[in-house]
């Protein structure tokens, strides 16, 4: 119970010095892809689909979500009602074939 403790409260103040970290690379990327010898404007996607998806760098970009084609999904039930349709029509089956 103590390591549990211990872990969510260690899990905000993680959080917050990701963020500020995130926060400095971004403030000062132009600085930093300077300095690292590549041009920002065409680096720039790559990194940020590194950074927020963590895809390596040498994949091809992926398409922005307005350029992906309608995909038509199907209507989705949830667990609770499916388990529940089964136990339904499992016990009509039992006093049926009784």
């Amino acid at each position: 119970m103590l390591a549990w403790a211990t872990y969510r409260g260690a899990l905000a103040p993680a959080r917050l010095y990701g963020d500020q970290v995130r926060v400095a690379f971004d403030f000062y990327r132009q600085e930093l892809l300077t300095r690292l010898g590549v041009n920002g404007d065409e680096h720039w996607p790559r990194l940020n689909q590194f950074w927020h998806r963590n895809i390596p760098l040498g994949t091809p970009l992926l398409p922005e979500p307005d350029d992906r084609s309608a995909v038509r999904t199907l209507p989705s039930v949830s667990l609770s009602v499916l388990v529940w349709t089964l136990l339904v029509v499992s016990g009509l089956l039992v006093v049926w074939l009784r």
